[in-house]
């Protein structure tokens, strides 16, 4: 963890109590309490993940310019998880993906706070693009992993340009729109039969539908431990240092000035 000093020094410049962004960040980190207790009632083990455990681990909790909280599950976890979301969630959150929004063709699962509403924009080719989802609440992004390789998922790639192009830029109706999402999904049936096939791949990547090609080794991942993050404890990777030294490199130091500020294309 970073100096105390410096920590200190980074909220008051970032997100001070009061703030908008800290107010965003106090509503995904509620969404998170939530999501702990229906994972741990169901023994569905989950992960901070990506930039919110380089916050855990660097800063104890949220990076102070970031705005958004990530977690990962495994692939195969994935309809236990949904399933246990829609009987548990609280009436004010929502599990958002194709089933329950027909607009919504990510393969990253969200859970949203219906309370709450951002407007999201999505940019592609240096044109950006309005989202209109169903529901457009504060979230936390719920990535699955899976064992692959980096050819098939750099194939994956390609129907999530068609499907965003679709979505997007031709603003096809949501019947077309959801035609399309199944065909992509039959793609990555085949990608993930491919997969299963070959018995050497030792590493996770996210699940096809997402643009990373990050990857991953679940020995490094689970079993979870606790870590503390925003004064509560919540699971993280059992080997946090090599799962972000295999991601970020040396993620312990901070970024240039220039990239310090929220990443996602989100506006109140």
């Amino acid at each position: 963890m970073i100096d105390l000093q410096l920590q200190q020094e980074l909220r008051e410049r970032f997100n001070p109590d009061g703030s908008r962004l800290r107010e965003n960040q106090l509503r995904i980190l509620a969404i998170l309490t939530e999501i702990d207790k229906i994972c741990k009632r169901n023994n569905i083990p989950y992960w901070l993940a990506s930039g919110t455990l380089i916050g855990a681990v660097r800063h104890g909790g949220f990076i102070p310019w970031d705005d958004d909280l990530d977690i990962e599950i495994l692939h195969s976890d994935k309809k236990r998880f949904i399933a246990a979301c829609q009987r548990e969630l609280p009436e004010k959150y929502k599990l958002q993906h194709h089933a329950t929004d027909n607009s919504y063709c990510l393969n990253i699962l969200k859970v949203r706070d219906l309370d709450s509403e951002i407007h999201e924009v999505r940019r592609m080719g240096g044109v950006e693009y309005p989202v209109e989802y169903k529901y457009n609440g504060y979230f936390v992004d719920v990535f699955t992993v899976e064992k692959s390789f980096k050819p098939l998922i750099k194939i994956s790639r390609i129907p999530i340009k068609i499907l965003s192009l679709a979505q997007f830029k031709y603003r096809l109706s949501p019947k077309m729109l959801s035609i399309v999402y199944w065909m992509c999904e039959m793609v990555y049936f085949v990608l993930r039969i491919l997969a299963h096939l070959c018995p050497f791949g030792k590493y996770y990547y996210h699940s096809y539908g997402s643009w990373f090609m990050s990857r991953r080794v679940k020995s490094e991942m689970t079993p979870t431990i606790d870590i503390e993050f925003e004064g509560s404890k919540y699971s993280a990777p059992n080997n946090s240092d090599a799962y972000l030294r295999r991601i970020y490199g040396d993620y312990t130091k901070l970024p240039d000035e220039a990239i310090m500020k929220p990443s996602h294309d989100t506006t109140l």
